[in-house]
């Protein structure tokens, strides 16, 4: 991480000299909008971004600067390796971002609705394509289908990997549903019934018992899977699916409109410490969720428009989040934010801070969505 932090720093030097040197480093206002897109990199929490999408090529470097990024994955073994899931244009990866992307030919240029790394084997990962669950377990090379949907004409929404035991494997869709393989994907059993469809399946990182399902209008659901009745229970009590007695975090601020987006839900390095993202508010808990407050933020709730957020693992008064033109920084818990303009016209798709050196910040962006 020290040599590909080092070489980030080296090109903002460069950038920021003056220098004439074609990194697509721009600043807003002097954008290309053909290749603006992608992800940037921040060597300094944010003040200064370096455009890092080159693909190589025998015939040189390619990029994906027109790329609209949906999410990004990190290995939770290695920092170093970060997985992009791209809308129309498939997945790429990279073991060393100074060095470029690679991009998984076998997916073609399909959606990837989600991406998740297997957090005992670097070279297991998952990703959700269309109604299918796609593995490879030799870094990409091969993939093979362990689950499709039985659903006609819905879609794999999400996939979680208990860092316990990986054989335990959960995916929903947007058909409300939530299913379960405990044997590695070979075989699946459907676990709960969900009231809308499923946008998130989320594993507390100290504790793989403990689940959340985010299910659309930002529903977040949690329990435990010690709670999941047994495979043979569920097939003799199909009313044990239901899922209207389990405890919602919404419920928590009845009588506030906490926004109707989810997006996203976070856990310190310990656990203690739970910040969950919704389009108008930060929302965080300092016990491991027995009680929630909100962060103060700059903006009014109606002004906010949050669509992306991280924080140091390791210092979670670091929080970070993006908007439509802007990324927010507070270094202090959310006493004090500091406004930076965004590198690229394009809007903010994801925000990761790098689990090994906190001071990098990867941001992806995307195009906006034209109003209907």
């Amino acid at each position: 991480m020290r040599n590909k932090l080092l070489i980030i720093l080296l090109l903002s030097a460069v950038f920021l000299s003056g220098c004439s040197l074609n990194f697509n480093v721009k600043k807003k206002g002097s954008v290309d909008m053909t290749n603006n897109g992608g992800i940037y990199v921040s060597p300094n929490q944010g003040q200064n971004w370096v455009h890092m999408t080159a693909v190589p090529d025998v015939s040189g470097n390619k990029s994906i600067g027109f790329i609209n990024v949906r999410e990004l994955a990190v290995d939770p073994s290695d920092t170093d390796a970060i997985y992009l899931a791209s809308y129309d244009f498939g997945l790429y990866y990279t073991y060393n971002i100074a060095r470029g992307w690679t991009k998984a030919e076998k997916l073609g240029n399909s959606t990837i609705l989600d991406v998740v790394v297997d957090p005992k084997d670097k070279c297991t990962v998952y990703v959700a394509v269309s109604d299918k669950v796609l593995r490879t377990i030799d870094c990409s090379r091969s993939w093979e289908q362990i689950y499709l949907d039985p659903n006609p004409g819905k879609k794999v929404t999400a996939i979680a990997i208990d860092h316990y035991d990986t054989n335990n494997l959960y995916v929903g869709n947007n058909n409300k549903d939530m299913f379960k393989s405990v044997d590695g994907g070979k075989s699946w059993k459907r676990i709960k019934i969900f009231n809308n469809s499923i946008q998130d399946i989320i594993i507390n990182p100290t504790d793989s018992r403990d689940l959340f399902v985010v299910t659309s209008g930002n529903n977040v659901y949690r329990f435990s899977s010690d709670s999941i009745p047994s495979f043979e229970e569920l097939s003799r009590f199909p009313n044990r699916l239901e899922t209207s007695d389990l405890p919602n975090l919404k419920k928590n601020f009845e009588g506030v409109d906490i926004g109707s987006n989810f997006v996203d839900l976070k856990f310190s390095q310990d656990g203690q410490v739970i910040i969950w993202a919704t389009n108008k508010f930060l929302i965080r808990s300092n016990d491991g969720g027995l009680s929630w407050e909100k962060i103060d933020l700059l903006t009014t709730a109606d002004k906010s428009d949050i669509l992306a957020m991280d924080f140091n693992k390791k210092n979670p008064k670091e929080i970070y989040y993006g908007t439509k033109s802007v990324f927010m920084r507070s270094l202090d818990g959310g006493l004090s934010w500091t406004v930076i303009d965004l590198p690229t016209a394009r809007i903010t798709s994801d925000i990761v801070v790098d689990g090994t050196d906190p001071r990098a910040i990867y941001l992806a962006v995307r195009q906006q969505p034209e109003s209907k």
